[in-house]
């Protein structure tokens, strides 16, 4: 019989139960859940007008131009979802309006919340 090695993933969904059951039947009163990862940043975003698109992109750091990968849509305005802890570069955009362009500091168990108001977009003419 081959043994196959179990990703971390699933090792901690199998032995996530038995490790509550077993701190409810001692008494414990936390959980001997060491492996699990912290909670998420809370990341929240409103803007005037709603219904803007929102883009996120991983950075290394929070200093120079260390952005990892490209910005990916996930959402529009009003918006609230997770992060991972580190450093993202955060895109606001809306048809007519101005970019808005945020370093956020994602820190787990926080909430970064962010109230922005759009600028419309001023289309030079000629007279």
């Amino acid at each position: 019989m081959r043994h196959r090695k179990l990703s971390g993933i699933v090792a901690m969904a199998l032995l996530a139960p038995a490790l509550l059951a077993s701190s409810l039947l001692c008494g414990c009163s936390q959980l001997p859940l060491p492996f699990l990862s912290e909670k998420p940043a809370k990341l929240i975003i409103n803007t005037d007008p709603p219904n803007a698109i929102v883009y996120l992109r991983a950075r290394t750091t929070a200093r120079g131009n260390t952005p990892r990968g490209e910005y990916w849509a996930v959402g529009t305005t009003p918006f609230e979802g997770d992060l991972e802890n580190g450093y993202w570069d955060l895109r606001v955009e809306s048809p007519g309006y101005e970019p808005v362009e945020v370093l956020v500091r994602a820190v787990p168990g926080t909430a970064q919340a962010y109230d922005l108001s759009l600028l419309e977009m001023r289309i030079a003419s000629r007279r």
